[in-house]
């Protein structure tokens, strides 16, 4: 093996090094951001059940008003 073959090696291990070192680290900087759990919550959870309830009341109230 020649010394330009070793360095090309070398260069190669390093790079994938650092492949493993930032796809190791990208898990770490994600932050539990709790705003945007709750910007979740409501567009999953309550918003679909209020949409119901919405719609449950303006036609019931229709139907009163008639």
């Amino acid at each position: 093996m020649s010394s330009a073959e070793a360095i090309q090696i070398v260069h190669q291990m390093m790079d994938a090094r650092e492949r493993e070192m930032s796809a190791a680290m990208q898990p770490v900087t994600k932050k539990y951001d709790p705003a945007s759990t709750r910007m979740e919550f409501w567009a999953e959870v309550a918003v679909g059940p209020l949409t119901v309830v919405s719609i449950f009341a303006w036609a019931l109230l229709m139907a009163v008003a008639q």
